[in-house]
């Protein structure tokens, strides 16, 4: 469980860049 929250704030952080607005939403 603390290990995929961690992966996916992990892919939320780095997916603020360019891509957040459409990774973000995909989780």
């Amino acid at each position: 469980s603390d290990f995929l929250e961690s992966g996916l704030i992990i892919d939320i952080e780095v997916g603020l860049g360019p891509a957040g607005e459409l990774r973000y939403p995909s989780y």
